[in-house]
């Protein structure tokens, strides 16, 4: 089977109006925000997702924001990528990390999902965790009595959702790296910005 030479970038979110904005949404809230400024977009409902096609640094990329709540994310990316013809290795999947502030993305290639319930059931569809991962800062919950699964669910501030939309920017320079292979660049440029 011949691999296409297109590029899949899964937004991970959570479908309905309450979810909106949520901190688990910051996959499809950055989605939003760079789609906004792409020419050439078409959506298409497919495989239980929205999809969205655009040319980016010269290549074919199709956004995907799965509707299949966050925890049965990877049927919908694995059905798009054999449609496709997609590799494992020219996906790259945005997601939210509590782990960081919001302005602080980190990027990385394989691993654990690190708790994430939609990066997890990626690596299970596929047995594999060799794809990039896109880490979007979302903030820490603040305290330790807030349960992380209610935490991911609170919907941002005015202010954080503003911080959080103005990194839509970085993250589509972060793609043209990426699928122009420059990956190790990417990562040397943004895995370093702060804040923490």
């Amino acid at each position: 089977m011949k691999m296409s030479n297109q590029w899949l970038i899964v937004c991970l979110g959570n479908p309905g109006k309450e979810y909106l904005k949520t901190r688990h949404n910051a996959g499809f809230i950055i989605a939003d925000e760079i789609l906004n400024n792409l020419p050439s977009i078409k959506q298409e409902k497919m495989f239980n997702g929205f999809l969205y096609k655009a040319e980016i640094a010269d290549k074919q990329c199709i956004f995907v924001k799965p509707q299949t709540f966050m925890n049965n994310s990877g049927l919908c990316v694995i059905n798009v990528s054999r449609f496709y013809k997609i590799p494992l290795n020219r996906i790259i999947v945005l997601h939210d990390d509590t782990n960081f502030k919001i302005g602080k993305i980190k990027i990385k290639q394989g691993g654990s999902a690190g708790g994430h319930k939609g990066v997890n059931s990626i690596i299970q569809v596929f047995n594999n965790d060799d794809f990039v991962r896109v880490k979007i800062g979302v903030n820490d919950k603040p305290s330790e009595l807030v349960d992380l699964k209610d935490w991911v669910l609170t919907k941002f501030s005015n202010t954080e959702l503003s911080n959080l939309k103005q990194c839509a920017d970085d993250i589509l320079d972060i793609i043209k790296l990426i699928i122009d292979d420059n990956m190790q660049t990417a990562m040397n440029q943004y895995n370093r910005k702060t804040p923490n």
